[in-house]
């Protein structure tokens, strides 16, 4: 693991701790629990963490963008060339489909992901955008080497 993907993953734990306690609710209830809630079965209640998936991983893989574009001069083809690790919840660095494949090309499903994430080249890798694709197939959101946040899609 090098330095820049050390920092990446610190990054994405310190803004998923920091949004689990700004976003925590509790209720009762019999109520489903979700993959990003956690209960406390002694006292009857369920903490509801939100967890925006696609914004967060489209700012960390937006800064990879930017690390290859600095190193090669151009934008990444697909996503295997980026020193990128990602999934949706906890994860083992050594888990299957925590870092994408040559296979993968411009269009990965992370682990555990409720979104595909696309890698748009145009230009002859001049420019380049990265888009999160919902599972009814919708793009929610994108973002570009020179954005600070993802946007909506119009």
């Amino acid at each position: 693991m090098n330095f820049v993907h050390f920092v990446q993953v610190i990054l994405f734990l310190l803004v998923g701790a920091y949004q689990m306690t700004a976003n925590a609710t509790n209720s009762t209830g019999a109520e489903t629990m979700k993959k990003d809630c956690a209960s406390s079965p002694e006292d009857g209640v369920i903490l509801h963490i939100s967890s925006p998936e696609a914004e967060v991983f489209l700012e960390f893989a937006v800064i990879s963008v930017r690390d290859f574009i600095r190193e090669h001069h151009r934008c990444p083809r697909q996503w295997a060339e980026l020193d990128f690790t990602y999934a949706y919840g906890p994860f083992h660095v050594t888990d299957p489909d925590v870092r994408p494949r040559p296979q993968d090309g411009t269009s990965w499903r992370p682990r555990k992901s409720n979104y595909i994430y696309l890698m748009e080249t145009v230009d002859d890798g001049k420019s380049c955008r990265l888009v999160a694709v919902n599972n009814e197939g919708r793009r929610e959101l994108y973002i570009q080497p020179d954005m600070d946040y993802p946007a909506p899609v119009k």
